[in-house]
C-alpha cells in the first residue's frame, strides 16, 4: 500500500484512478488515502429507475444502498402498478408489463396468445382464409364446367347415335350397299373418314356412344381438349352421314336408269 502508516503487503491492491498510486482495501477511497487530486472527481447523484427522481447519498456512502432505501421507503412509484396490460383472449387472465397488440383485430394479448392461431382472431382476412377461398371457388368453377362439357358431349354423341341410326334402320329405303362394285367417291369419302372405312368408322362412332351412354368414369379435361373431341366427333358424323346420303343417291339413280331403258 502507498499509504506512509500502512505499507501493507496486499496481492490485489486498488489502484486510484486520480493519482495512479496502488492502495490497500481500507486505503483505496480518496477520503482514506487524503487523495491531492480530489478535486477532480466527479460526484454523481444516482436516479431511481422507478420514479426517476435524484436520490442523494451522504459522501463516502456507496449509491446502491442509497438507492435501495429510497426504492422501499420514499419511492413515490412504489404503489404504482406495473403489470396492466391484460390478455384480451378468452379465459385468459394473464397480464404483460409491455402491450402486445395483434395486427388483425389490433387487440392486445399475452405472449402466450399473441399469434393470430391462438386467440382465434376475428380481424382482416387472414392469407390462410383467402387460399381457403380461393380453393373452394376454383373448385365450384371446375364442378360446373365439367358437367356442362359432359352434357354437351352427351347431346353431341346422342346427335351422331340417331343420325347412325337412322341411316341404317330398314325403314330408310334401299339396300345396303354391297362390296361388288367400289364408287369413285369412296376415296373422297375416305379423306374425310381419316383414311378409315366405314365400317372401322362406323365401329368408332357406335364405340364412342356406348361408352358415354353407359356413363363411363368421367375425367377432368382442359377446354381444349374437349373442344377438339367434340369437333373430331362432330366431323365423324357429318362424314358417315355423307356417305349414307351419297350411296342413297348412287342407288337411286342406278334404280331409275334400269327403270328407264329402252332395247333398240
Amino acid at each position: 500500500c502507498s499509504e506512509s502508516a500502512c505499507r501493507q503487503l496486499d496481492f490485489l491492491p486498488f489502484t486510484c484512478n486520480l493519482c495512479k498510486k496502488e492502495f490497500c482495501v481500507d486505503h483505496h477511497k480518496y477520503d482514506a488515502h487524503n487523495c491531492s487530486e480530489s478535486y477532480q472527481a466527479d460526484v454523481r447523484v444516482p436516479i431511481c429507475p422507478l420514479c426517476n427522481q435524484p436520490v442523494p447519498s451522504k459522501r463516502g456512502q456507496p449509491p446502491d444502498l442509497a438507492v435501495n432505501d429510497h426504492m422501499e421507503n420514499n419511492c413515490k412509484n412504489k404503489n404504482k402498478k406495473i403489470y396492466t396490460n391484460k390478455c384480451s383472449a378468452v379465459g385468459c387472465k394473464t397480464k404483460e408489463m409491455i402491450p402486445v397488440s395483434c395486427d388483425s383485430c389490433k387487440q392486445n394479448f399475452c405472449l402466450r396468445h399473441r399469434h393470430a392461431i391462438d386467440h382465434d382472431c376475428k380481424g382482416h382476412s387472414t392469407v390462410r382464409d383467402r387460399t381457403l377461398a380461393a380453393v373452394t371457388a376454383r373448385q365450384a368453377s371446375n364442378k360446373k364446367q365439367g358437367g356442362g362439357s359432359a352434357s354437351r358431349t352427351q347431346s353431341t354423341s346422342n346427335g351422331s347415335s340417331k343420325s347412325i341410326n337412322r341411316h341404317f334402320s330398314p325403314a330408310s329405303g334401299g339396300p345396303r350397299p354391297t362390296g361388288h362394285t367400289q364408287p369413285v367417291h369412296s376415296l373422297n369419302l375416305s379423306k374425310l373418314q381419316g383414311g378409315m372405312s366405314e365400317d372401322e368408322a362406323l365401329a368408332r362412332a357406335m364405340a364412342v356412344s356406348v361408352q358415354d351412354m353407359n356413363g363411363a368414369q368421367p375425367t377432368i379435361h382442359s377446354s381444349e381438349n374437349e373442344r377438339s373431341q367434340e369437333d373430331e366427333d362432330a366431323q365423324l358424323a357429318r362424314a358417315i352421314a355423307a356417305s349414307m346420303e351419297q350411296n342413297q343417291r348412287e342407288t337411286n339413280n342406278q334404280r331409275r336408269n334400269s327403270n328407264g331403258c329402252n332395247i333398240c
